[in-house]
């Protein structure tokens, strides 16, 4: 296929995107304890799969599936380290409910240090009903105790894409946002 140089120039800068983010990833990821790192290779798991034997689980109607999620071996090894006999799950969604994770702040800059905590971003459908975006919450809850408990600072913010582009982010302060 022929790509004109509009998209020409959205790939490469998609690509230049994706490497400064895998950088930044590295250098939080080498900054935690081994029982960190677990917890933030999970994250993506934890949403995309709603499994009882992990971390977060709030009950079956939570709405999980991340857009084009590819699962890695880091999570599966982190998932196994918590429960015995656990298998990767190869069985296709039939929708997602959440378009992304970001994890946004100080998280891989030069301000970051190991004393710093992670924000996230949940960016769900726009169309959940209220006792789904209720349901995330909650395990967004229970994920930030979870973390606590490795002495790690995470906080969960819950938005819609459309929350994000207009600024409407009532429930971030002014240091998270």
């Amino acid at each position: 296929r022929f790509y004109s140089e509009d998209e020409e120039t959205v790939n490469a800068v998609r690509d230049r995107f994706l490497k400064v983010n895998n950088s930044r990833l590295k250098v939080v990821h080498n900054a935690l304890k081994a029982r960190q790192r677990q917890f933030l290779d999970l994250i993506p798991l934890l949403f995309h799969f709603n499994d009882i034997r992990l971390p977060g689980f709030v009950g079956d109607e939570c709405p999980a599936g991340i857009y084009d999620f590819q699962l890695s071996t880091e999570a599966v090894d982190a998932a196994k380290s918590l429960v015995k006999g656990y298998a990767e799950r190869r069985t296709p969604l039939r929708e997602y409910q959440i378009y992304g994770l970001y994890l946004i702040g100080s998280a891989g800059t030069i301000a970051y240090t190991d004393k710093s905590d992670l924000d996230i971003w949940v960016c769900h459908r726009s169309d959940l009903s209220a006792e789904g975006i209720a349901a995330i919450q909650d395990k967004c809850e229970k994920l930030s105790d979870w973390a606590r408990s490795l002495d790690l600072e995470a906080n969960f913010f819950v938005l819609t894409p459309e929350s994000i582009r207009d600024g409407n982010i009532e429930t971030m302060s002014e240091e998270s946002s």
